[in-house]
C-alpha cells in the first residue's frame, strides 16, 4: 500500500518527533551489524526516490514507549527506532524484517512522550495517569486517521506493548505480537517468529 508524498509530509510534520518507518540503511557484508543504522536519509523522500513506495502504513509496529539515553534524540524527525547509540537494539529490526512484507511499516509507541527503560514503571505511570492514557489512545487513533487506513494490523513489540495494546485497542483493531528486538534471542530464532507471525496475520 503505497503512500502519496502529500500524506507522508503530513506524518512527517505533525508525528515524527517520536515515530518512524521500518526502513534502514542497508549495511555491507562485512561491515558491523549496526552499520548505517542511525542514517536518516533513508527516510527522505528527495534523497531516496524508491522510499513512498516501499512504506506499509497499513502495518503499525507498536513498542511500549520510547527508551531514553539521556540525549536529544527524539527531537530530530524519524529517529525513533533508529538509535546509532552503541549500545542501541535497533539493528535487529532491519535485521529480522528485511526482505519481509513487514518491512516499511509505521513505528510509534503505545506511550508516546514518556521516556523510560523500565517497563514497570511504565505500567505504573499507566496506573496513576488515566486521563493522560486516554489522550494516549487518541493520539494513536489520530495517527492511524492520518495514515488513511481503515483496518490497520497493529504489531506490538514484546509482552509489555501488547498487553497494553490489548486493553486500548483490542476491541477494534486487529492486534499481533512479536518479541521485543531487544531480547535475548537468536537471530535466526527471531527471524522465524516474525516470519511465523507475518504468515500467522496474512
Amino acid at each position: 500500500m503505497a503512500i502519496t508524498r502529500e500524506r507522508f509530509d503530513a506524518i512527517s510534520s505533525r508525528w515524527s518527533a517520536y515515530s518512524s518507518w521500518a526502513v534502514w540503511a542497508p549495511r555491507g557484508g562485512s561491515e558491523p551489524a549496526k552499520a548505517h543504522i542511525g542514517d536518516l536519509d533513508v527516510l527522505d523522500p528527495d534523497t531516496n526516490p524508491d522510499l513512498l513506495a516501499t512504506l506499509r502504513p497499513d502495518i503499525i509496529l507498536l513498542g511500549l514507549n520510547a527508551s531514553s539515553r539521556g540525549t536529544d534524540q527524539e527531537l530530530e524527525p524519524f529517529r525513533n527506532f533508529h538509535d546509532p547509540d552503541r549500545h542501541g537494539q535497533d539493528y535487529k529490526l532491519r535485521r529480522v524484517l528485511a526482505g519481509t512484507p513487514w518491512w516499511g511499516a509505521f513505528m510509534t509507541d503505545v506511550i508516546e512522550g514518556y521516556p523510560q527503560t523500565d517497563s514497570k514503571l511504565v505500567a505504573r505511570y499507566v496506573r496513576a495517569n488515566p486521563n493522560a492514557v486516554r489522550e494516549q489512545v487518541d493520539r494513536l487513533e489520530t495517527q492511524i486517521a492520518d495514515l488513511g487506513v481503515r483496518a490497520p494490523l497493529l504489531v506490538a513489540l514484546g509482552a509489555s506493548a501488547y498487553e497494553h495494546a490489548t486493553e486500548f485497542f483490542g476491541d477494534r483493531h486487529r492486534i499481533t505480537r512479536i518479541t521485543h528486538y531487544s531480547s535475548a534471542i537468536g537471530p535466526d530464532s527471531y527471524r522465524n517468529e516474525v516470519l511465523a507471525a507475518i504468515a500467522a496475520s496474512a
